[in-house]
């Protein structure tokens, strides 16, 4: 087995107002955390309603702040297309989140895959 970081991209795509979705998203910040601390190339990007599910855990009061702060340094942004949908982008601008327009205004998975990341959705 070859000692090679891998290359992951960590899309989330949930919301956290219900219980299964707030899960979800504290499973995949804690994924990349497991992939940030094991040396491997990783970014996160917040698609969808994940897209306004970065603004609300990048606020100091929110449950899931902690988790977000521990790979902070991993997050390459939000979706821009989706977060204007939500009317949020000065926010996510204001919370440090990049807003990711490679392909019409949408991230580029197909950029990811061509670079040999393995994508994950949350």
């Amino acid at each position: 087995m070859s000692d090679a970081p891998l290359k992951v991209a960590i899309v989330i795509h949930s919301g956290v107002d219900t219980r299964e979705g707030a899960m979800k998203v504290f499973n995949a910040l804690e994924s990349a955390r497991d992939f940030k601390e094991g040396g491997d190339y990783i970014d996160v990007i917040f698609d969808g309603e994940g897209t306004r599910t970065a603004v609300i855990i990048s606020q100091p009061d929110h449950p899931l702040y902690k988790a977000f702060k521990d790979v902070e340094d991993i997050i390459t942004g939000v979706c821009r297309f989706c977060i204007v949908q939500q009317n949020m982008a000065d926010a996510a601008q204001k919370a440090g989140l990049a807003l990711l327009d490679e392909y019409h205004n949408h991230p580029s998975y197909r950029n990811l895959i061509k670079s040999g990341y393995q994508v994950l959705n949350f």
